[in-house]
């Protein structure tokens, strides 16, 4: 498993950011998808920042958009490899994100990133 997540994560890091392709919504989904087989996000359609925004807001937030998918989040503790977080990036603000060797992968315009799990809010085990 370890290693098609990681698999997972080198294909995204060379691709270009766009909203409902390769965001940080769609690149959980993926690595979910890889763990699962199950595509958490294969109903939700979106093709531009505005769109996104309007369905996030529309669930009362980025947290409230995922357990919508995933149910009820749990402790940072509680997750493992290829799980989903909730994390805050400074100067970007809250974004989905995976779990990978202690570590946490996210999706930004910049590209594939890792931050600390303390950078964690919560996280849901799939």
């Amino acid at each position: 498993m370890m290693q098609e997540i990681d698999r997972v994560i080198r294909k995204w890091a060379s691709r270009k950011f766009a909203y409902g392709m390769t965001d940080c919504c769609r690149f959980a989904a993926d690595v979910v998808l890889a763990k699962t087989g199950t595509d958490f996000m294969d109903e939700w359609y979106y093709a531009d920042e505005a769109t996104a925004k309007r369905l996030i807001q529309k669930h009362g937030g980025l947290r409230n958009a995922i357990t919508s998918e995933l149910g009820e989040p749990c402790d940072i503790d509680d997750t493992t490899d290829g799980d989903v977080l909730l994390v805050h990036i400074p100067g970007i603000g809250d974004s989905a994100a995976v779990r990978f060797k202690d570590r946490a992968i996210v999706r930004t315009m910049e590209g594939v990133t890792d931050w600390s799990l303390d950078r964690a809010i919560c996280g849901w085990s799939v």
